[in-house]
């Protein structure tokens, strides 16, 4: 029977979150509303306004969450067997962080062996990027280690940061693409698959409804 390392708490690399973000955008969601509003009054003859409906923002970023992982499960490296129980953590205020998504991570068999081979063909990039990333410097208290080899040892403990680091690192080497051109890619992805299957109408809701319906019972 094979044995399974399963890591949770896993942060996912790429996410945009939704702040300011493609992933949110207003317009969609007020042109869903106004599409509904108008749907109501010229289709089934009402008389409502855009304030009679609202957006249900937590099932639509459900489904953003589930499509960007869907989509990144197309990125995974070759030391990732799979992802799964996503989960959104958002903060309560977007002063200093944006949201993030983490998820149990399953590593191969032989994930060891995988990323050793990985950090050996590609020292000189490692060590160069561990060390631009993970340097204390002004405004920035590192908590990674940023010599190749004791981050190297921290990462054969399955310590859950820094296989999101190697994560990241792996999919940018992978595709020759940096943090940037990844971000955008998988916004454009998780997008594209969001609208394969769904619609921001999907998500709105009429908050009121006929004064006749509230009134209570003499």
């Amino acid at each position: 029977m094979e044995n399974k390392t399963q890591i949770k708490d896993v942060e996912l690399p790429f996410f945009f979150g939704f702040y300011n973000s493609p992933l949110e955008d207003d317009y969609e969601i007020d042109e869903a509303i106004n599409d509904e509003v108008n749907y109501h009054n010229n289709e089934l003859g009402e008389n409502v306004e855009y304030g009679d409906f609202d957006f249900n923002a937590t099932e639509y970023r459900k489904a953003i969450v589930k499509c960007f992982v869907d989509s990144m499960e197309h990125y995974l490296p070759d030391w990732i067997q799979s992802i799964e129980s996503a989960d959104l953590d958002s903060p309560k205020e977007y002063n200093f962080r944006t949201d993030r998504i983490y998820v149990t991570v399953t590593l191969k068999e032989d994930w060891k062996k995988k990323l050793y081979d990985f950090f050996e063909a590609n020292k000189t990039w490692l060590t160069e990027r561990i060390r631009a990333d993970w340097t204390s410097r002004s405004g920035f208290q590192s908590w990674i280690h940023n010599d190749i080899y004791t981050f190297f040892m921290k990462l054969m403990e399955a310590e859950p940061r820094y296989l999101s680091i190697v994560m990241q690192y792996s999919i940018e080497l992978n595709e020759g693409k940096n943090v940037n051109d990844m971000l955008w890619q998988l916004t454009d992805d998780t997008m594209d698959a969001f609208w394969s299957c769904h619609s921001m109408t999907e998500y709105v809701y009429k908050t009121k409804t006929d004064n006749a319906e509230n009134d209570n019972e003499s």
